[in-house]
C-alpha cells in the first residue's frame, strides 16, 4: 500500500483493547486506512456508527492502495469541495460503489450513518461478490439491498445478526469496528480470488496432487455421468443429460475438485470445491443435500452458505460432507442412518459440524456412510453400520497397523491406500485385518472403489484395476473378473482416477484424467458416460471427446434462462428430423419457466367453446424435471393442445387415434389420449426415454409395463411429418365412422382439428366447454350424413 502510517498506527489505538474487532482494526491501521478518520487523538471509537464519508475513505484506500488525487469540485451537492475527503467520495462513485443517497439534486449524505443493508451493497460492489441464491433471512425480503445481502452472506463475509430465526437486521447501523472487520474479510476475498485466477491462468498441465485424498478429485465418475475439472478451472460433464450440464455448469470458475453423488435412483447431486474454500452444488435436494436450507432442486450450481474454508468435499447419495481448513467436518442432507455424524437421525438442510473431529484432511462419502483420513494417517467412519443403536458412538476409529493416504467407499466396502502404496479393502463395519490387500497393486497414491472392484492411481501416472468386470470396467480388454490388479495399457500420465459404484442392475464405468487435461474412460456406456460420442461399452481406455465450452455471453444466470438456452439447443438438434419441435418451441419459449413442484412438467392450457369457435390454447409450459424426455413430452403437449400449430387434418387424425385407442386413460377434462400420445413421441425421438404412462396403472387398454405398439409409432411418425396417418385413411372413410370413433374418447382438440372433414359440421351449437354428452347429436353430425 502507498499510504503513510501515523503515530496511532505505530502505537495502536488506546480504546480498542477489548474489542472483538481489535485484530482487524490493527490490520487496517498498519495499512494506513484510518489516517485522518480517527475520532480523537489515538482514539478509534469502535462502537460509534460508521459515517458515510469515513467509509468512503476506507474503501477507496482499501481498493486503490492510496489516496486519490485532489479535485476541484464534487458531483454531489452536499459534499463540501473544501473537505479533504471530497476526492475519496468522488472516487467511490467512479468505482461504481455508490450512487449517492438522494437525487434532484444528487446528494451523498456524508454525515449519515451506514446501516447493514447499505454496507452489504457497498461491499458487494467494492469486492465484486458473486451472485447467490436467497440466504433465507426473514427480515430482508423486498428490501432494496436484498440481493446484495444474499451475496454477502454466500461469500462468508457475514452470517447475519441472529441465527434462530435467521435475520440480517438491514436497518441496524454498522459500527466503525464492524466495518473494519467487513473490509478485512472483503480484502481476503479479493486476495483469494486473485490467487485462484493467477493459478488458473498459469496452469497448462495437471500434476498428481500431494497429500491425502478422498472421493473429491479432478475427475469423478457417477452412476450415469462423469465430471472433470478443466485446466482453466471450469468443469466439463458427459453422460446423461450432458447438453443440459454443458449450459448449467458453464458459469463455474476456479474449481479445484469435483464429487458426484451416487444415488441408486439415478437422481444424484454433485458438488465442486473452489480454490477460495467455498463449495458449489447442484442437482436434486429433497433431503437437503445442496445445503441451501430447503429441499429445492437447483440445476444451476449454488454456493453452500457459510462454507468458506473448505479443503475437501464429498457428495454421498443424499447428503454431502466437507472438510474445513481447521480439520473439522461439516455435513448436511439425509441423516436417517446417522450419516451426518450428530448422533441423531434428523435431516439437516444446512451444514452442521460433526462432533469429535478436528484433524481430518480427506473425506469419502457414499450412500449412508462417511470415512475421513486423519492427519496421523488413521481412518474414522460413521453412519451405517458404524453408528447404530447398539453402537451409539458417532465416530469409529478403524483399527489398522498401517497409516493411510487415500480412502474411497464402494458398494458394501471401504478401500484405502497405505502410506507404503498398497491398497486394502474391507467390508463396512469390519476392520482392514478382516479384508484383503489387493495383489499386484503397489505404489498407489489414490484409490477409487466401485461395485466389487477397485482402481488405483500409481505415483508414476499409471492406473491399475481389479475385481468385478461385467462391462469391462477393469479396462484390460476383457470382461473377466480379476483377482489381481491389471495395469491398464496406454495410461502413463494420469493425475486422477475414478470408478463409478453402479449396482447389479447398472454396470459401472471408470475414467482417468491425464496431465494435459484430456480424459479416458472405459466400461459401461449406456447413456454416453464414457464421453466418446457413442453408447457402446469399451473394454479398454478410450479418449473422451472434448466438451465444447459455452461463450461467456451465453452462460445462463437463472433457471428459466437455463431452460430457454438448453431448449434452444435441444430444438436445434431435433428440428431437421422433427420440424414440429421448432413450431412448438417458437410459440412457447417465452412462456416457459422452471417450477420447483410438479410431476416432471406441466402445460397450462385453456379450452374454449363459444359462437362457433372452439379448441384449446397453451398458456405456459412449466418444467420441474429438466431432462430431454420430459422436455419433449411437455413440448408435444404444446404442439398437440394449442390449436393452429399443427396441420389440422394430419394431427387431428393422430389425436383421434390415441383418444379412441386409449379412451379414458389419464383423461384430463375433454382431452383423451394426450399423455399416451406424448409418451409415444418421446419414445420415438429419444432412445431409452422413461415412459411414465406406459409404466403406470390407470388405463384398461394399456398393459403395465409396456411400450408403444408398431402401429402407434407409425401414427406419430406420419403425423409429425405432416402426413395423414394410414390408420386414419384405412379406417375413417365417412362422417359416421369419424363420429363413432370420436365418441369412444371425446376430445375437444381432435374435434377442433377434424371439424372440416366430410363437408364440415352441420352445426356447432352442441359444442360446449366442458363437453356435455347430453348435448351430443344422436347421429353423424357431419354434412355427408345430411343436415
Amino acid at each position: 500500500m502507498g499510504l503513510a502510517s501515523t503515530a496511532a498506527a505505530q502505537s495502536g489505538f488506546t480504546d480498542t483493547g477489548s474489542s472483538f474487532h481489535r485484530a482487524d482494526i490493527e490490520t487496517l491501521t498498519q495499512m494506513g486506512l484510518f489516517e485522518g478518520t480517527e475520532c480523537a487523538d489515538e482514539q478509534f471509537c469502535p462502537n460509534d456508527p460508521a459515517k458515510r464519508w469515513a467509509v468512503a475513505v476506507w474503501l477507496v484506500r482499501a481498493l486503490d492502495g492510496d489516496d486519490p488525487p485532489p479535485l476541484d469540485e464534487s458531483r454531489f451537492a452536499d459534499v463540501d469541495n473544501n473537505e479533504w475527503w471530497m476526492p475519496h467520495v468522488e472516487r467511490l462513485a467512479q468505482l461504481g460503489v455508490t450512487a449517492g443517497c438522494r437525487t434532484d439534486p444528487l446528494r451523498f449524505c456524508p454525515d449519515g450513518t451506514v446501516n447493514r443493508g447499505q454496507m452489504a451493497s457497498f461491499l458487494v460492489r467494492a469486492f465484486d461478490l458473486d451472485e447467490a441464491p436467497p440466504a433465507g433471512f426473514e427480515d430482508t425480503a423486498g428490501t432494496t439491498h436484498e440481493a446484495n445481502i444474499d451475496r454477502l452472506f454466500a461469500s462468508g463475509i457475514t452470517v447475519g445478526c441472529n441465527e434462530d430465526p435467521l435475520r440480517f437486521c438491514p436497518n441496524q447501523p454498522v459500527s466503525r469496528a464492524q466495518m473494519a472487520t467487513f473490509i478485512v474479510r472483503g480484502l481476503a476475498h479479493l486476495d483469494e480470488a486473485a490467487e485462484a485466477n493467477e493459478a488458473e491462468e498459469e496452469r497448462d498441465r495437471f500434476t498428481i496432487p500431494e497429500g491425502p485424498r478422498g472421493d473429491d478429485t479432478l475427475i469423478s465418475a457417477g452412476r450415469d455421468r462423469t465430471c472433470a475439472v478443466r485446466l482453466d478451472g471450469t468443469v466439463a460433464c458427459w453422460g446423461a443429460n450432458s447438453l443440459l450440464h454443458r449450459f448449467a455448469l458453464a458459469g463455474l470458475r476456479n474449481v479445484a475438485a469435483v464429487s458426484t453423488g451416487d444415488n441408486p435412483d439415478g437422481q444424484g447431486h454433485a458438488c465442486v470445491l473452489h480454490t477460495d474454500g467455498t463449495i458449489s452444488c447442484w442437482g436434486p435436494a429433497g433431503s437437503g443435500q445442496l445445503g441451501q436450507g430447503d429441499p429445492n432442486r437447483h440445476y444451476l450450481p449454488v454456493k453452500v452458505p457459510g462454507i468458506t474454508d473448505a479443503v475437501a468435499v464429498s457428495a454421498g447419495a443424499r447428503h454431502t460432507c466437507a472438510v474445513h481448513r481447521d480439520g473439522g467436518v461439516s455435513c448436511w442432507g439425509s441423516n436417517y442412518l446417522g450419516q451426518l455424524g450428530d448422533g441423531t437421525d434428523r435431516t439437516s438442510y444446512s451444514p452442521q459440524r460433526v462432533s469429535g473431529l478436528s484433524d481430518a484432511v480427506a473425506i469419502a462419502s457414499a450412500s449412508n456412510i462417511n470415512c475421513v483420513v486423519h492427519r496421523d494417517g488413521d481412518i474414522s467412519c460413521w453412519g451405517w453400520p458404524y453408528t447404530t443403536e447398539d453402537s451409539p458412538t458417532v465416530l469409529r476409529r478403524i483399527n489398522s497397523p498401517d497409516s493411510f493416504t487415500s480412502v474411497s467407499i464402494g458398494w458394501g466396502y471401504v478401500c484405502a491406500a497405505t502410506v507404503s502404496g498398497h491398497v486394502d479393502c474391507w467390508p463396512h463395519g469390519w476392520e482392514p485385518v478382516n479384508g484383503r490387500r489387493i495383489p499386484n497393486m503397489t505404489d498407489v497414491v489414490e484409490v477409487s472403489a466401485g461395485y466389487d472392484n477397485v482402481c488405483g492411481l500409481h505415483r508414476d501416472g499409471g492406473v491399475s484395476c481389479a475385481g468385478r468386470n461385467d462391462a469391462g470396467e477393469i479396462g484390460d480388454g476383457t470382461t473377466n473378473d480379476r483377482d489381481r490388479a491389471m495395469r491398464l495399457a496406454g495410461i502413463t500420465d494420469a493425475v486422477a482416477v475414478s470408478l463409478a459404484v453402479g449396482d447389479p442392475g447398472e454396470s459401472p464405468h471408470a475414467c482417468a484424467l491425464h496431465a494435459d487435461g484430456s480424459a479416458s474412460c472405459w466400461g459401461s456406456n449406456e447413456v454416453g458416460q464414457l464421453g466418446d460420442g457413442t453408447n457402446t461399452n469399451r473394454l479398454v481406455p478410450t479418449r473422451v471427446e472434448p466438451v465444447a465450452t459455452i461463450p461467456a455471453d451465453q452462460v445462463p444466470l437463472t433457471p428459466t434462462g437455463l431452460l430457454q438456452t438448453w431448449g434452444d439447443a435441444l430444438v436445434q438438434q431435433h428440428e431437421a428430423d422433427y420440424p414440429w419441435t421448432r413450431v412448438a418451441w417458437d410459440y412457447v419459449r417465452d412462456r416457459s419457466l422452471v417450477a420447483q413442484s410438479g410431476f416432471g412438467g406441466l402445460v397450462w392450457r385453456q379450452c374454449y367453446a363459444s359462437r362457433g369457435e372452439f379448441g384449446c390454447e397453451a398458456i405456459e409450459m412449466h418444467i420441474t424435471e429438466m431432462s430431454e424426455d420430459v422436455f419433449v413430452h411437455e413440448l408435444l403437449h404444446v404442439y398437440d393442445l394449442h390449436h393452429g400449430l399443427a396441420p389440422s387434418r394430419a394431427w387431428g387424425a393422430v389425436q383421434l387415434y390415441f383418444a379412441t385407442t386409449y379412451p379414458g386413460c389419464w383423461s384430463d377434462g375433454d382431452i383423451s389420449g394426450a399423455e399416451v400420445l406424448a409418451d409415444t413421441v418421446s419414445h420415438v425421438m429419444i432412445p431409452g426415454a422413461w415412459l411414465t404412462y406406459y409404466n403406470s396403472p390407470g388405463c384398461e387398454t394399456l398393459p403395465v409395463p409396456s411400450e408403444p405398439t408398431a402401429e402407434a409409432e407409425q401414427v406419430v411418425l406420419q403425423g409429425m411429418a405432416g402426413r395423414v396417418p394410414d390408420w386414419y385413411t384405412d379406417n375413417i372413410t365417412n362422417g359416421a365412422e369419424l363420429w363413432a370413433a370420436w365418441l369412444l374418447g371425446p376430445s375437444l382438440p381432435a374435434l377442433a382439428n377434424l371439424a372440416g372433414e366430410f363437408g364440415g359440421l352441420c352445426s356447432t351449437d352442441w359444442i360446449t366447454y366442458p363437453l356435455d354428452p347430453e348435448q351430443f347429436p344422436p347421429s353423424n353430425p357431419f354434412r355427408d350424413g345430411g343436415c
